[in-house]
């Protein structure tokens, strides 16, 4: 796919569901959407098939797209390049946290077996019992490490798909007026 703003914007407005896609063409918000992304919208709704009703029509919802809560909505484009590299950067080094975390939870769980199952231990035997709850313990800890990764790397995402969007829509706005 071509790498232009308009292909960027259709590309993720193409993700979203038409109820949505609905509801910011009947609100018809200029403040929050270029004229290009209201085009852009019109072609998929009819290439879903989908009855479009005059903009700006009663009964509109409000759920055009919007920063997550918590997001600080930047002001000029040099301050949204940049957080696009500052969230860039820190979805590398959350993908690098959780892949070493995977790595120490597989190889130290591993270990750590080798280490409670020697040849002369019983099942009964309380030195078995501790060291196996350690184990347990070491898995549990590196398991929650791991869901802790997951999570902050899907909220990275979330804010750095935000501010891709809106950069798109700068760049469409930049180039249709100037």
């Amino acid at each position: 796919m071509d790498d232009t703003p308009r292909n960027y914007i259709f590309a993720n407005l193409n993700q979203k569901g038409t109820d949505e896609l609905l509801a910011i063409w009947k609100k018809h918000d200029q403040n929050e959407w270029t004229e290009q992304s209201f085009d852009i919208i019109r072609e998929i709704l009819e290439a879903r098939q989908v009855a479009i009703p005059q903009p700006g029509e009663p009964g509109a919802e409000s759920t055009e797209y919007r920063f997550p809560a918590g997001v600080d909505v930047p002001t000029d484009a040099g301050e949204l390049e940049q957080r696009i590299k500052d969230h860039e950067t820190q979805l590398l080094k959350v993908k690098s946290r959780k892949t070493a975390t995977l790595v120490a939870l597989i190889v130290g769980s591993v270990a750590m077996l080798l280490l409670v199952c020697p040849r002369d231990l019983k099942y009964g035997n309380p030195c078995f019992m501790i060291m196996g709850g350690i184990v347990l313990l070491y898995v549990g800890l590196n398991a929650w490490r791991l869901y802790r990764h997951v999570e902050k790397e899907k909220q990275i995402q979330t804010e750095l798909d935000s501010y891709r969007v809106k950069e798109a829509e700068l760049r469409a706005f930049w180039e249709a007026y100037w």
